[in-house]
């Protein structure tokens, strides 16, 4: 009778303690910057994490600097700690520091009470992709397609670099199917300076 209470109590002891089932997420659950895109994590880059057990129901949220443990809670890439903004049972974001892989894949691991899970995900930064949409044809429009891997950044036009320049300038921007103004040159005598979009 004595040993049947003695794990009694053993079991009452660990579900009062507070803790809960391993974290539980997938990869394709590791987001950009709250969108419902997978990228790469790359340095300075925000991404959040989507599943069950993350963390405590109540959340909680950081403040800069943000710290690489929120309520018992971290996320490691590649064993490199993360820095978090906010942590809940079913959600995480977090920034990825500078020092982080930046090629092919990493363990993300997240540890929360004293147990954790972790997936490979893909690392690295994306270059910006240049690709020609549509058919092109002599003294006919040609549509060039720009993706920006991430929100930043900004595409310029037209582009001059003197005296490299061959004056094949004369292009239109659209964005959605809709142009874009163009904002000439500015030729200051010692420096040509390309309109900005």
């Amino acid at each position: 009778m004595r040993k049947h209470c003695a794990v009694w109590l053993i079991i009452f002891g660990t579900l009062a303690s507070g803790q809960t089932a391993a974290p539980s997420f997938r990869a394709d659950r590791v987001l950009y910057g709250g969108s419902d895109r997978v990228k790469p994590l790359a340095p300075g880059m925000g991404f959040s994490i989507y599943g069950q057990d993350l963390g405590p129901e109540e959340s909680c949220t950081a403040q800069a600097p943000y710290p690489t443990e929120l309520c018992g809670v971290q996320v490691l890439l590649a064993d490199k700690p993360m820095l978090l903004l906010y942590v809940h049972a079913r959600q995480i974001n977090f920034r990825v520091p500078e020092g982080a892989p930046l090629e092919g894949t990493a363990e993300l691991r997240v540890q929360a009470q004293n147990r954790s899970s972790a997936v490979t995900v893909p690392v690295g930064v994306e270059n910006p992709k240049l690709s020609l949409e549509g058919t092109a044809r002599v003294d006919g429009p040609v549509w060039v397609r720009v993706e920006l891997p991430y929100p930043l950044g900004t595409v310029v036009y037209p582009v001059s670099n003197r005296p490299n320049d061959f004056a094949c300038n004369t292009f239109e921007v659209r964005r959605n199917g809709v142009a874009l103004p163009r904002i000439p040159f500015i030729d200051t005598g010692i420096h040509v300076l390309a309109g900005n979009i």
